[in-house]
């Protein structure tokens, strides 16, 4: 009953094509916008490059950015360190032999 997995992925992807390539001709026929448009709506800017908006999201939140990523590694690490010795530290301390100091 219906459609296999693989048939499936595939009529998708082609209605996906089919949908994308219709929409840029249809676009790409739209007339540029008149000196009309252009007073009632303003003037197109060209938006910035991606090399910018990422040098400017890292001078504003770099330090952040760090601080957060540092402080997720450490924190990571704790808990490997953790629970790769859990049963050695406990039994330093010694809690080695009660199991519910392990739960």
């Amino acid at each position: 009953r219906g459609f296999s997995e693989q048939a499936m992925v595939a009529t998708l992807a082609i209605i996906g094509v089919v949908a994308g390539t219709a929409s840029t001709l249809v676009l790409a026929r739209l007339p540029p916008p008149s000196a009309h448009d252009v007073v009632l709506r303003g003037e197109r800017a060209s938006l910035p490059s991606v090399r910018e908006q990422g040098l400017e999201l890292m001078g504003r939140h770099g330090a952040g950015i760090a601080f957060t990523t540092v402080a997720y590694v450490l924190c990571g690490t704790l808990r490997v360190y953790r629970d790769y010795f859990q049963t050695e530290l406990f039994e330093s301390v010694g809690l080695g032999s009660q199991p519910a100091a392990m739960a």
